[in-house]
């Protein structure tokens, strides 16, 4: 099994806070943390186009 770096943990704690839930368990891999940043952008968009 591959060790995870630093910057991928950090990510991950980022999502976490972002999310507002400490040890979120959909977090997996690359692949769910880019969907999870990908949902994180998507909502920001909205945010900034209500604004």
């Amino acid at each position: 099994m591959l060790r995870k770096t630093k910057e991928i943990e950090n990510l991950e704690k980022d999502l976490e806070k972002e999310k507002g839930v400490r040890g979120n368990k959909e977090i997996k891999g690359i692949k769910g943390l880019r969907d999870t940043l990908k949902e994180i952008d998507e909502r920001n968009l909205k945010n900034q186009n209500i604004d």
